[in-house]
Formats: C-alpha cells, sequence, structure tokens
C-alpha cells in the first residue's frame, strides 16, 4: 500500500511540470495578440489624423509642410513594445496619402516560443484622401443653405 502511495504522490508534480510552459506560452501569445491589436488600431488611427492634416484647404505647399510637422512630432510612446519602421507622407493638389508600418517587438528568450513572430506582428497601413477646395466647398455651402431655406419655406407654406 505505501509503495503505490509513493508513486501516486508523483504524479501532479509531473503534470505541472508539463503542463506549467505550455499555459505560459498560451498566456504570452494571447498577451502579444492583445499588444499587436492595440498597436494596429492605434497606427491605423494616426495615418488617419495625418491624412486629415492633409486635407485642409491651404496650397499644397504648406499642407506639405503642416503634415509633415505632424508626422514628425508623432508621439510613439502610446505604442506597446512597437516599432514604427515607415513613415510616407505625399501630399498634391487634389489627394493626400499617408503610409505607416510597423513591427510589434518580441524579446529574444520569446522568440523560440514564437519563432512567426516577425512575421505575423508586422502591420502595414496606407490611407488615401481627396484634398478640399475651399472655393468649392463655400459655393457648395451656400447652395445647400439656399436649397434648405427654399424647402424651410414651401413646408412651412403648405402648412398653412
Amino acid at each position: 500500500m505505501n509503495k503505490t502511495k509513493k508513486i501516486a504522490e508523483g504524479y501532479f508534480t509531473l503534470e505541472a511540470a508539463l503542463l506549467t510552459p505550455m499555459l505560459l506560452a498560451c498566456l504570452l501569445l494571447i498577451l502579444y495578440t492583445g499588444f499587436y491589436r492595440y498597436d494596429a488600431c492605434l497606427l491605423k488611427q494616426d495615418a488617419c489624423m495625418l491624412a486629415v492634416e492633409g486635407e485642409l484647404p491651404w496650397k499644397a505647399e504648406k499642407t506639405r509642410e503642416s503634415a509633415l510637422s505632424a508626422l514628425q512630432e508623432l508621439y510613439t510612446e502610446k505604442y506597446a513594445s512597437f516599432s514604427l519602421t515607415q513613415k510616407e507622407l505625399a501630399v498634391d493638389e487634389k489627394s493626400v496619402t499617408v503610409a505607416l508600418a510597423g513591427r510589434l517587438g518580441v524579446p529574444t528568450f520569446q522568440r523560440a516560443l514564437f519563432p512567426f513572430a516577425k512575421e505575423k506582428f508586422s502591420v502595414r497601413t496606407s490611407i488615401e484622401g481627396s484634398r478640399t477646395n475651399a472655393a468649392s466647398w463655400i459655393r457648395n455651402y451656400r447652395r445647400l443653405k439656399e436649397l434648405g431655406e427654399g424647402l424651410s419655406g414651401e413646408s412651412y407654406e403648405q402648412e398653412k
């Protein structure tokens, strides 16, 4: 009876020794997947904000300077273990294009657990927008305002 009891006592230690590394690897994968999604959303948001900066109705040179200064002042400390690898901005008279790319940093001890991490944890986003022509925007606004006043006048007369 004592002999079987001693053999059975070692099962929990063996199971824990086998399961603990697998559970830790799964938890780290879940954690880094969350970091990846968070950083991907932030990168898309930054690209959209830079595109909006480039859509301002100024001359192309002034808009390009403003968007480039915003690109240089991009606050990169908000990313979680992420490094930007590409920053591109193109502004012309009719459009603006922003391309950003980055990669989630995986510590060296975890590269053994995630051999695919270098390729899979990279993000690339590109946003294109059309630049606003101030004169046409003002003209369209005035036309819509006149149309709205005309419609409200018609509906008011129809109610009487």
